[in-house]
């Protein structure tokens, strides 16, 4: 098995009297409940902001050992014990001294129903939070409880999925693809989460990310310059950096963010063809519809845009096309090529590829087909406008599959032609010296938030790229720790249940199982929390390529 990393969220965890009284409330009958209603942020907080320690494991032994350290550590916590013991004894009645009725929710022996107790209170908490690619970042069950894991995107967010169409997160569904960081990755769930507040984070490559303020993010911090030196934060490479992970409620300006490293180049099933890439790059940068059998690209004889025309006239003149050359543009009499720009978008604010399946060589194409249009920046490289926001985004994402970093801008008032704005993409030249700039926070609106409707998923690799905004962000791990925590706190045996489905090359999901009954277990009943089936739900066999079952006390384990 190839080295993974292994980061771990480390924190203080020594809790005094005094800290944890305030995590309870006093009831009218003199019993103490803890305040599940202010949610586990009314126990005792941790000590200082969260950080994670990056170290390497070789075996999938290690990386479980991992997991099953966590747990232990997680069931010592004064914190946790208390919040196990007040979910399962929880009052829904005055006690009635006279017939010995205690009042509890759940009869004693009933297991199950405390266990469900206990898988319905993380559920309701705790919200799914993917890793960084290649780091599985395990935290203590306090941490993630405190955290609550909010790994919310606005609805609209779009995606890159494996057909090489941007997506927005409510059309996705489960099965498909989308860009993780260096490979594609499945789909397992998605799904509403309601109406949420949204803050807006301004970066430094023109971009406004915007995520919930529990959503977590992977930023770049160097070892030897602190951000807030005299000087000014440190230019050293995003790879001499450590890579911690916190919520965006934790951003702060200066913050460098992780970046993909690169986007896959689609495999053509069909002839490369760099001449209609260049043609489709100009008719986008400088076209119109003029019919359905005819349209037109402009470029004024006597200027710069004249080599244009002349390129178009040659072009289809070599495959027996009639154009007309007038002053300020060319027509092209071609019904399958209008047919074929038509599906574009009429209209310049309405333009947008198809998909971006090209390969590198017709990328390159396309795009210098679409500098037409461009101004040169002579320190940085070509900048080129539209108003077409989804185009923008398209030639964003299509200049990080040849390697280059964008800037973006939007101008509202511009002085042009009609009143939509105009989104602007900065492409930096490989050899220039701002091809390497990091990816900076700028400033944070953490008083300004929207409430914006809010959707969730999971994915195999637990990575997500945002097109966007050329950014990477962020586990069920954490799930499985906090669940078996809570539940061994109570006396409940458990162990966990790690996969490899079928479309994987490798084990890719955990989740937990509890013994029943607790003394002498018969049965294991599976609680996968980052799903949103109920407890007891176990992934079909048809999907499993196997499975190892590991336990907290012995490390016994098996594969089947």
């Amino acid at each position: 098995m190839k080295v993974t990393h292994l980061a771990m969220a480390i924190g203080s965890f020594v809790a005094g009297a005094g800290a944890l009284k305030k995590a309870f409330d006093d009831e009218e009958d003199g019993t103490r409940r803890l305040d599940l209603n202010n949610g586990p942020h009314s126990g005792p907080p941790m000590r200082g902001k969260p950080r994670a320690r990056i170290r390497h494991v070789h075996t999938i032994d290690q990386r479980l050992a991992a997991v099953m350290e966590q747990m232990n550590r997680s069931v010592r916590d004064p914190y946790i014990r208390h919040l196990a013991g007040q979910l399962v004894s929880k009052r829904c009645r005055a006690p009635n001294l006279a017939n010995g009725d205690g009042g509890w929710c759940y009869p004693e022996r009933a297991y199950w129903q405390e266990v469900k107790a206990v898988y319905n209170f993380v559920r309701a908490n705790v919200r799914y939070v993917r890793d960084i690619h290649a780091i599985d970042t395990f935290q203590t069950a306090r941490r993630t409880l405190e955290m609550r894991s909010g790994d919310c995107f606005p609805e609209g967010t779009l995606l890159l999925t494996d057909d090489y169409r941007l997506t927005p997160i409510e059309h996705l569904r489960a099965g498909q693809k989308i860009w993780g960081r260096n490979r594609w990755s499945e789909v397992g769930a998605v799904g509403p989460k309601g109406i949420r507040q949204i803050t807006s984070v301004k970066l430094n490559n023109g971009s406004w990310l915007r995520l919930t303020d529990e959503h977590k993010v992977f930023i770049a911090e160097c070892p030897r310059h602190p951000r807030n030196r005299k000087s000014g934060p440190c230019s050293c490479r995003q790879g001499e950096r450590e890579i911690l992970r916190i919520a965006v409620a934790e951003l702060e300006p200066d913050m460098v963010l992780v970046q993909p490293e690169s986007i896959q180049v689609p495999e053509l099933e069909r002839e490369e063809s760099l001449d209609d890439a260049w043609l489709t790059g100009a008719f986008l940068a400088d076209g119109w519809m003029q019919g359905p059998a005819s349209f037109r690209i402009s470029g004024r004889d006597g200027f710069w845009k004249e080599a244009t025309k002349k390129r178009v006239e040659a072009m289809m003149s070599a495959r027996g096309i009639d154009t007309s050359w007038g002053k300020k543009s060319i027509t092209v009499k071609d019904e399958e090529l209008a047919s074929r720009f038509a599906e574009l978008g009429r209209g310049a604010h309405h333009k947008k590829l198809v998909d971006l399946r090209f390969s590198a060589s017709e990328a390159r194409s396309l795009i210098d087909g679409f500098l037409l249009d461009a101004s040169k920046n002579t320190s940085i490289g070509h900048t080129f406008g539209s108003t077409s926001r989804d185009l923008a985004i398209q030639m964003r994402v299509l200049n990080r599959m040849l390697g280059h970093r964008t800037g973006w801008s939007t101008v509202h008032k511009h002085g042009g032609f009609g009143n939509a704005p105009i989104h602007r993409v900065t492409v930096r030249d490989l050899d220039s010296e701002k091809a390497q700039k990091l990816l900076r926070v700028v400033e944070v609106e953490r008083f300004a938030q929207d409430e914006e409707m809010t959707w969730d998923m999971r994915t195999d690799d637990h990575f997500v790229y945002l097109p966007e905004h050329d950014v990477t962000v962020s586990n069920c791990d954490d799930f499985t720790i906090t669940l078996g925590a809570l539940l061994m706190a109570v006396g409940f045996p458990v162990r966990s249940k790690t996969i490899q489905t079928k479309s994987s090359r490798d084990f890719n999901h955990i989740y937990l199982q509890v013994g029943l009954p607790p003394t002498k277990p018969t049965r294991w009943k599976s609680l996968d929390a980052s799903t949103p089936n109920p407890a007891g739900w176990e992934a079909p066999k048809s999907m499993i390529a196997r499975a190892r079952l590991d336990y907290p006390d012995d490390r016994r384990w098996r594969r089947r």
